[in-house]
């Protein structure tokens, strides 16, 4: 819940109080120093999607946000699977072959497409799962497949608002 609220929130915040009281923690605080400046009057919707500049030293976790928000200002629907922390460390809860599933599902009902998205920080690799996911999704004549990094904002916006 506390993620769904933090959101709509650093998607709207306007000034440094609103982005910092929500990470009184510290734990998001890449997020909230991307908020802290104030939204110019006459921003675009592309820049409005991006919070932090297109920087190789940019997280994943920071780009997937900006890429989430671009996909809900371009109409898409989009899925991602947070994993969480457990006694045994980091897991996504999933059933079946889901190791390696990419990190963003995109359908467009109205544009009949399906954007599969795997995001990569400017230096990390893909694994071989996946791969072989990508790889399988590529096989399929309607689905449009793209691994992204933050130097590559501009690309995906374009593709996001075809």
């Amino acid at each position: 819940m506390r993620r769904r609220i933090l959101s709509y929130r650093v998607g709207h915040a306007t000034h440094q109080n609103s982005a910092t009281s929500l990470h009184a923690n510290g734990r998001d605080s890449e997020i909230a120093a991307s908020v802290a400046e104030p939204k110019k009057k006459n921003t675009s919707a592309k820049d409005s999607a991006m919070l932090v500049t297109r920087q190789n030293s940019v997280s994943e976790r920071v780009f997937l946000g900006n890429i989430i928000r671009a996909a809900r200002i371009c109409g898409w629907k989009i899925a991602h699977f947070r994993p969480a922390l457990t006694k045994d460390g980091w897991r996504t809860a999933v059933q079946g072959d889901g190791k390696g599933w990419p990190d963003c599902v995109l359908v467009h009902r109205r544009k009949k497409r399906l954007l599969v998205a795997e995001l990569k920080s400017a230096t990390a690799q893909l694994t071989d799962q996946q791969q072989e996911w990508l790889d399988d999704f590529r096989a399929l004549p309607f689905a449009e497949v793209f691994v992204w990094r933050p130097a590559d904002f501009d690309k995906a916006w374009e593709i996001l608002s075809q």
